[in-house]
């Protein structure tokens, strides 16, 4: 193939792998709002680790992952169970300011968080800070404590 024709099949190659890099950069956030997008990101969530205190567990996940969602239940699980639940948590923050490396959360808010007892610490590893810087502008929540949380023994 003559150095013309290969340049040229090159870039058309590089084209129509843009374009499609485009259609699914434009269409996954259509996507992620479908009844199997929200069931994807519900189960990338349910397990992740929260630092030394435990796991999560996600479930009931609707609306908009990257904008104004609801959880029917949240809890984090240590090695001995649900130490932390909540229901009807619902978040609002803005994932484009992740370029400028902030999470920030508009609003914030859960029907009910109990918390059940004290968590079982894992054993700590290396310190590394967080890449991002954390915003919560608005939190409303009822919060009630167990007694083997409120109580020292």
């Amino acid at each position: 193939m003559p150095r013309g024709r290969a340049v040229r099949a090159a870039l058309l190659a590089l084209g129509g792998v843009s374009v499609i890099l485009a259609g699914i950069a434009l269409t996954a956030p259509f996507l992620l709002r479908t009844p199997q997008g929200l069931a994807l990101v519900e189960s990338l969530a349910d397990g992740l680790p929260v630092g030394p205190v435990g796991h999560l567990e996600v479930s009931g996940l609707a609306g908009d992952p990257l904008g104004a969602f609801t959880v029917r239940r949240l809890a984090i699980r240590d090695k001995e169970g649900v130490w932390l639940e909540s229901r009807a948590l619902s978040l609002d923050w803005r994932p484009l300011r992740l370029a400028g490396r902030e999470v920030r959360i508009e609003r914030a808010s859960a029907e009910r968080i109990r918390v059940l007892r004290r968590p079982k610490l894992e054993p700590p590893k290396p310190h590394r800070a967080l890449p991002v810087t954390v915003t919560l502008r608005n939190l409303s929540a009822v919060v009630e404590t167990d007694p083997a949380f409120s109580v020292r023994r």
